[in-house]
C-alpha cells in the first residue's frame, strides 16, 4: 500500500482527475487513505503535482502511536482547529484572491482533504454522477468527490436504477 512507485502512480491518476473534473466545476475532494502515515505519504506526493496549498492531512492526533515520526505530526490539529477545518472545508474556495489569503480562509482554500478515520465527512456530502463518471450539477459547497487509493469514487454511490 505505501510503496513509492504506487503512490507516485496513484496521485498522479488523482491529480488528472481532479484538474479536469473536480477542479473545473467548483467541487472539493476527499482521498480517504489506509492510515495517517498513507496520508501523508499521499500529502508528499500531490504536493508535487497540485501544489502545497491544495491539499491537507486531516486525522486525530495519536501522539502514543506517532512517537518518532514527526512526519506525521506536523500536520496534527487540536480539536479546536480540526473542527474548523472540517466545518470552513465544506463551504466554497474563495474566488477573490483578496479573500482567500486571509487567514480566517486558510481551510475554504484547501481544495482535497486527506483522510483515514474520517468517513462521517463524506456522508454528508451530495454529489450525483453523470453518464460519463463526470460529477454533473451545480457546483455547491456540499459537493465534493471521494478518491480510494485505487480510483475515484462518488460519494454518496449513485442510487441503482430501478427496474
Amino acid at each position: 500500500l505505501k510503496l513509492p512507485k504506487r503512490i507516485t502512480m496513484i496521485a498522479e491518476d488523482i491529480a488528472k482527475d481532479f484538474k479536469e473534473r473536480v477542479r473545473p466545476n467548483g467541487f472539493k475532494a476527499m482521498l480517504v487513505c489506509y492510515d495517517r502515515e498513507t496520508c501523508v505519504l499521499y500529502k508528499e506526493a500531490l504536493d508535487t503535482l497540485l501544489g502545497a496549498e491544495v491539499s491537507f492531512p486531516i486525522y486525530s492526533p495519536n501522539p502514543e502511536k506517532d512517537k518518532g515520526k514527526p512526519q506525521i505530526q506536523k500536520y496534527y490539529l487540536s480539536d479546536t482547529e480540526r473542527k474548523k477545518a472540517i466545518e470552513d472545508f465544506k463551504k466554497t474556495k474563495p474566488t477573490d484572491i483578496i479573500e482567500a489569503a486571509k487567514p480566517d480562509n486558510r481551510w475554504r482554500s484547501v481544495e482535497i482533504f486527506i483522510v483515514c478515520d474520517m468517513l462521517d465527512l463524506a456522508s454528508r456530502r451530495n454529489v450525483t454522477e453523470g453518464e460519463e463518471g463526470a460529477a454533473s450539477g451545480a457546483a455547491m459547497p456540499d459537493e465534493a468527490i471521494v478518491f480510494g487509493p485505487a480510483r475515484p469514487k462518488r460519494w454518496p454511490p449513485r442510487p441503482a436504477a430501478q427496474a
